[in-house]
């Protein structure tokens, strides 16, 4: 009876212990961080995509129809609103134009840094469109944050599901800064003629959930800024700047408006435009629930098995538990691991058709599994 206990003992020790190193693991492959470009959109150099869409809707707009759709890039999805009559847009392109010289809207695709941020590929991002602080001629509704239809009208990105948005880097427009250096037809020179004006341009992510709510807070990045009362101290940003977008948790889609302390009668005078590069993910999913449905069970196995070798177009996808862009064994074992750890603290149902198992049970059961799994794929 004693040897009997012991060994019991020693079992359940060893099962305890094991399940902490589990669980240890998984807190540590649970949140992963990781950096979307935009590199593999544009084949062709000093070019770029302003839209329709390929799936898009066409809806009668103001000026016409219009082709309402969105663009991806590895698993982030960036609205684009195409006017077919006179090809203007509004939302996001992206680009892999140059030109830090010319001025003008004919030069809207280029950002002023003169590449894209990073080594990897030169494509970014362009965002155009704002919604006005006040009311104007032609408008007599001013920019609200709480309004859904207002933030959704702005530029906006949705996010792959788990995921937050932790950072982006952004920098002007040449069209945007030339004009603000020098002023053009529409907007004046910022600093004014004396350069005391204490002119700015600044951009505000506000963010909505997975329903549309919008969320409380949003974030400001002044893309040019004269207010200082020493001249030596205005700015006019031209390289690609890091921007801090961590304050946005919870969002699910966020939306950027624009807004200048140059402001006429229609509204804002200053170009609204500006451009991203590499942006910042963090993934809080669950190791091992690749179809997103909140529960690590045996579908997410089946999912693994019928994938495995498999790359994957956008990060979070599929059965990538480690996001390295391929379907491989690494996956396997964080699902294993999540599914074993969850399922011995009763944590995890496992649908109807597979009764909840004894912790005991479950590892017999996936150690039984990963020799049959690796039986069938390297032989």
């Amino acid at each position: 009876m004693h040897a009997i206990s012991s060994i019991a003992i020693r079992q359940t020790t060893i099962l305890t212990c094991w399940c902490c190193c589990i669980g240890w693991l998984l807190a540590s492959a649970s949140a992963e961080t990781v950096t979307v470009d935009f590199a593999g959109l544009l084949d062709a150099p000093e070019s770029h995509w302003n839209g329709p869409a390929e799936q898009g809707e066409t809806v009668e707009g103001e000026y016409g129809p219009e082709v309402v759709g969105t663009f991806a890039s590895h698993g982030l999805q960036f609205t684009n609103i195409y006017e077919q009559t006179y090809g203007s847009w509004r939302g996001f392109s992206y680009s892999n134009e140059t030109d830090t010289t010319t001025a003008g809207f004919t030069n809207q695709f280029s950002a002023c840094a003169g590449s894209g941020h990073g080594t990897t590929d030169d494509t970014y991002a362009v965002g155009f469109g704002h919604w006005d602080l006040d009311e104007t001629f032609d408008s007599d509704e001013p920019f609200d944050p709480s309004n859904q239809a207002h933030l959704f009208a702005l530029p906006t990105l949705e996010l792959p599901y788990g995921s937050t948005i932790e950072s982006t880097w952004i920098t002007n427009t040449t069209y945007a800064a030339l004009s603000m250096r020098d002023g053009d037809s529409f907007a004046k020179a910022f600093g004014g003629e004396f350069g005391t004006d204490p002119d700015w341009l600044r951009i505000t992510a506000y963010g909505t959930d997975a329903s549309g709510t919008p969320l409380d807070g949003s974030v400001d990045f002044y893309l040019a800024d004269f207010r200082s009362t020493d001249a030596g101290e205005d700015y006019i940003v031209a390289d690609w700047t890091e921007w801090d977008l961590s304050a946005l948790e919870g969002a699910r889609r966020v939306h950027f408006n624009l807004a200048s302390s140059d402001v006429g009668l229609f509204g804002m005078n200053t170009p609204a435009t500006f451009a991203l590069d590499d942006i910042t993910l963090r993934f809080d999913l669950p190791a091992g629930d690749y179809n997103r449905d909140g529960l690590v069970n045996l579908a997410d196995y089946t999912l693994w098995r019928d994938s495995l070798g498999s790359t994957v177009d956008w990060v979070g996808s599929g059965a990538d538990g480690n996001l390295d862009g391929v379907v491989d064994f690494d996956d396997y074992e964080l699902w294993k691991l999540q599914f074993a750890a969850a399922s011995a603290a009763g944590n995890i149902a496992l649908g109807h058709a597979v009764p909840e198992p004894s912790a005991a049970a479950v590892c017999f059961y996936l150690l039984g599994l990963t020799f049959v799994v690796r039986a069938l794929f390297t032989h």
